[in-house]
């Protein structure tokens, strides 16, 4: 494994890599140390080739130490590190657009299951009517979808599509309360 190393910095230390070398000095894996609840905990937070300092580490430190004090914000560095994916996890399913998910799922499982006189008017459907409209809607903005199906409709009646051809609003945007 390797020796820790004291750095001039409290709670913090440091392991000399074997082997690889960042400029002329080995590489260094930094790690923070502090007592919470009465147990000593030691995490890890990375190699000095991958950006991290003993100051770095140290004012991650102080800011856990904070959070911990004022109680805001995360106290260890695995909630820190949870809050962070979850975050983006959520934000890349915010930017699925309504045409990613008819093109890469829902037009797929349609050929599948339906017959091909089905899905392939669909597509046309879906190419002339929703997809100027709606492709480019997120989930986060699809919302807004009701208004922009009614003004799908209304487009096609004004285009002379026949009347009866197109849906009914959704009870959505006819009903409010």
């Amino acid at each position: 494994m390797g020796t820790w190393h004291k750095t001039e910095f409290r709670g913090v230390r440091y392991r000399k890599h074997p082997t690889r070398k960042h400029g002329v000095k080995f590489d260094r894996y930094f790690v923070i140390r502090y007592q919470r609840d009465g147990k000593r905990k030691e995490e890890g937070l990375g190699w000095g080739s991958d950006g991290w300092s003993a100051e770095k580490a140290a004012l991650t430190l102080a800011e856990l130490k904070n959070a911990y004090k004022t109680g805001e914000g995360p106290t260890r560095l695995k909630e820190k590190r949870q809050i962070a994916k979850e975050r983006k996890s959520k934000d890349t399913r915010d930017q699925i657009t309504f045409g990613k998910v008819f093109t890469e799922s829902y037009y797929p499982q349609a050929q599948a299951d339906k017959d091909p006189q089905s899905y392939k008017r669909e597509k046309s459907l879906f190419k002339k009517w929703i997809n100027p409209v709606l492709s480019a809607e997120t989930k986060k903005s699809l919302c807004v979808a009701d208004a922009a199906f009614v003004g799908i409709c209304k487009r096609s009646n004004n285009a002379g599509g026949s009347p009866g051809a197109s849906a009914p609003a959704p009870r959505s945007a006819t009903r409010r309360g």
